[in-house]
């Protein structure tokens, strides 16, 4: 691990969490599947289509301006759930508040290690020691 990185994981096992746990354990938990990151893979328009509610939809489709920008997006066969203008297009066409859009910002993540979530690789019983001794 970097100097920067290993003051990552320096800061995250000052947490309660990992109080009086050993360096195997604290590995185990950084690296199970506990935290929600963004999910930037390609996914199929159908599933964006998906999270729409019908309607919060119909409302879409009798608005004609949010309804061509409805119609370019759905005119891709993949998306990147985090790219900032689909996020920024998918803003203008459905409220914040809505369900719709909260579906949709719940696509956006996936479930992911504690690890991934600080940016850091795989942690090792031996990261978690070096990062102690910094």
């Amino acid at each position: 691990m970097t100097p920067a990185e290993l003051q990552t994981l320096k800061t995250e096992l000052a947490k309660p969490a990992y109080s009086g746990k050993g360096d195997v354990e604290c590995a185990r938990l950084l690296n199970a599947n506990t935290a929600s990151v963004d999910d930037n893979e390609e996914k199929p328009i159908w599933q964006l289509l998906s999270l729409m509610d019908p309607a919060e939809l119909a409302a879409v489709e009798a608005d004609a301006v949010k309804r061509e920008r409805l119609r370019t997006l759905m005119s891709c066969p993949t998306l990147n759930p985090n790219a900032p203008r689909l996020r920024q297009q998918f803003a203008a066409i459905f409220a914040n508040g809505t369900t719709t859009w909260t579906r949709f910002t719940n696509w956006q993540k996936r479930s992911g290690s504690q690890a991934e979530a600080l940016g850091l690789p795989r942690v090792t019983e031996s990261d978690v020691a070096d990062a102690r001794r910094v």
